[in-house]
């Protein structure tokens, strides 16, 4: 009896216990399920796309795929049981095991997929605004990497610039003459021509550009007899000149050359722009002189500068001799040069002086008249073994001019004082072009110009000196730097000279 009262206690405690639990269960009732927003649902259009939205429920997330363990240490099949859809308790407390729960234990496991769930924030489009708005902020890009500036631009080749050459067709220009660095590389020291006007004093180029050496190199191509007959001729180039017929824009070359002891005139023409030899053509006449020689020479002309206005030429000369075909290479130049004066006595008195000392000052201070320099020029002829002769002008706006000229030479003994020629004082058909339709009235009033330094690289040092007052006083002086603005050149080849 006691024994059966015992077992019925029992019973009645194990069913009580039960019972609470399950009321204890039962009564525990899910967390309200969140609204579901914009971007879930757009979540799960991207993660589901097969669901429609009206099966959807909020607690509904995306299907996990079936993966396989990566050296996890965990059972595939546990990725396989995860149902598609969790209940609210479940979705409160999502499970951990998808994690990882042990490191890879080989390097040559890969490791584990991870699959994230990433919002997607989805924008809602701005009601369109009939305001126009104006914005100074740089431009966004809208590519790849959006948000960024825009990336820059490709730069545009600056367009080529005209340059007032006379119209000649198939210029190859290609800068301005004077306002970019020769295409030459720097050649250190003097270039010499070859030939020694004194035992202290050589015939060199207005500036070291190769041209020289390689017209020299073309000069002693041959036999002896050859050499020897190159030569002569280039002794006997006395001087010369190059001239644009306004007109056409053909070249006009009038040369001076040495026969029998005499200076005998021809004048050549070609067409066009080249800037390979070109066979000119020997006229009776020239812009300043007729033709007087009785040789047969034939001259060519390539010009050498690429700016178009042949501001630097080669000038090639053949002339039949006894033994071979002669020939003689000489450089013709007329670069725009840039000048610097100076007083030996600035606040000299002297009206002479003083009307010249007006002129210069003016085009220093850029003064509005026409009492002031225009431009001025450095001209050359340079012979390959012969003569270089160079002339200096000035030009200016009140028709002005001041032109020398002398041998371009080098003294060995550093200090150099060579008389110049005034071109007014004793003009030759050369300074024609210079005295045409300009005053000499300031030149007239120097008595004296010497040429006193040479650099070699451009730059000329011209001395001039007034003249003697009635008053028995000497003259005052003054001094203009001549700086010739660099040429660009193209190269020079062999078979270009040929």
């Amino acid at each position: 009896m006691k024994s059966l009262f015992t077992l019925i206690l029992t019973s009645s405690f194990l069913l009580t216990a039960c019972g609470q639990d399950s009321k204890n269960h039962s009564s525990a009732s899910p967390a309200p399920a969140k609204p579901a927003t914009v971007a879930d649902k757009e979540a799960d259009k991207l993660t589901n796309p097969a669901a429609s939205d009206k099966d959807k429920k909020a607690t509904t997330v995306p299907i996990l795929e079936k993966v396989t363990d990566g050296g996890s240490g965990g059972n595939p099949s546990d990725f396989e049981r995860i149902p598609k859809e969790f209940s609210d308790k479940e979705k409160a407390t999502p499970p951990k095991e998808a994690k990882a729960s042990k490191k890879a234990t080989s390097s040559d496991r890969a490791q584990k997929t991870k699959i994230e769930k990433k919002p997607v924030v989805v924008a809602q489009p701005a009601a369109p605004s009939t305001k126009k708005v104006v914005s100074k902020a740089k431009p966004v890009y809208h590519g790849e990497g959006q948000g960024q500036e825009a990336p820059p631009k490709a730069q545009q080749p600056p367009p080529q610039a005209q340059y007032p050459a006379p119209p000649v067709q198939n210029s190859p220009c290609q800068g301005t003459c004077g306002n970019i660095k020769t295409s030459q590389p720097e050649f250190p020291g003097l270039d010499v021509t070859g030939l020694a006007m004194t035992a202290d004093q050589s015939y060199i180029t207005l500036v070291n550009d190769g041209l020289m050496t390689a017209i020299k190199r073309e000069m002693t191509r041959g036999s002896g007899d050859q050499v020897r007959a190159n030569s002569m001729l280039a002794q006997s180039l006395v001087n010369g000149r190059m001239f644009i017929d306004p007109t056409t824009a053909d070249r006009l070359v009038t040369l001076k050359v040495l026969e029998n002891g005499q200076v005998q005139t021809y004048n050549f023409r070609v067409t066009g722009y080249t800037n390979r030899l070109k066979q000119m053509q020997l006229v009776p006449l020239g812009p300043y002189a007729r033709t007087t020689g009785y040789r047969n020479l034939q001259a060519s002309l390539a010009c050498m500068d690429t700016c178009g206005k042949c501001e630097l030429a080669v000038l090639k000369v053949e002339a039949a001799s006894g033994g071979p075909l002669a020939k003689a290479y000489a450089i013709l130049r007329a670069p725009t040069a840039d000048l610097k004066f100076r007083m030996s006595h600035p606040d000299s008195q002297n009206h002479d002086v003083a009307s010249i000392r007006n002129f210069f000052v003016n085009s220093d201070l850029g003064r509005s008249t026409s009492d002031r320099v225009e431009n001025a020029k450095v001209e050359t002829f340079e012979v390959a073994y012969g003569v270089a002769m160079v002339r200096t002008i000035i030009m200016g706006l009140n028709g002005e001019m001041f032109s020398q000229v002398s041998p371009l030479v080098h003294s060995t003994k550093g200090a150099l004082n060579l008389k110049m020629r005034l071109a007014d004082r004793n003009p030759q058909d050369l300074d024609v072009a210079d005295l045409e339709n300009h005053s000499t009235f300031l030149s007239a009033k120097v008595a004296l110009a010497r040429l006193v330094q040479v650099d070699g690289n451009g730059t000329l040092m011209v001395d001039y000196m007034t003249p003697r007052l009635s008053s028995g006083q000497e003259g005052e002086g003054f001094y203009v730097k001549f700086k010739a603005r660099p040429t660009p050149v193209f190269p020079m080849t062999g078979p270009l000279l040929r």
